[in-house]
């Protein structure tokens, strides 16, 4: 339940921020995740899942108030990939983006990425 309260709130981060100053802000904000989970077991999956899910959001909204569909037509077909293709390309470049980033602010901070906690099973 917690990561899902997690996820939820960095997604509304990640796209406001994106709205607001560009795509280059998905690292920045993942940086800072990674930072503050540095105790989370995997901060890297917990920032990207948001990261995508607030592009999402972008895209929906870009899709309701713009021509989002003309422009995935337009640039799966200069890209010779379907539509679905560019689609998805555009969700996984921010996840990719936070995930680095989130592990990398973890380790920055002093975190152990991937080793288990004390008492885990």
């Amino acid at each position: 339940m917690r990561q899902s309260i997690q996820v939820l709130m960095l997604s509304v981060g990640f796209s406001l921020a994106t709205i607001g100053f560009g795509w280059w802000t998905v690292p920045l904000l993942a940086f800072a995740w990674g930072i503050v989970a540095r105790d989370e077991r995997k901060p890297g999956d917990v920032v990207a899942l948001a990261a995508g899910l607030g592009w999402v959001w972008v895209l929906g909204w870009t899709a309701f108030a713009g021509p989002a569909g003309e422009l995935a037509r337009r640039a799966s077909g200069v890209l010779g990939i379907p539509r679905f293709a560019f689609v998805a390309v555009t969700l996984v470049f921010p996840m990719l983006l936070a995930w680095g980033a989130g592990v990398v602010g973890a380790v920055v901070a002093g975190a152990r990425v991937g080793s288990r906690k004390p008492g885990a099973v």
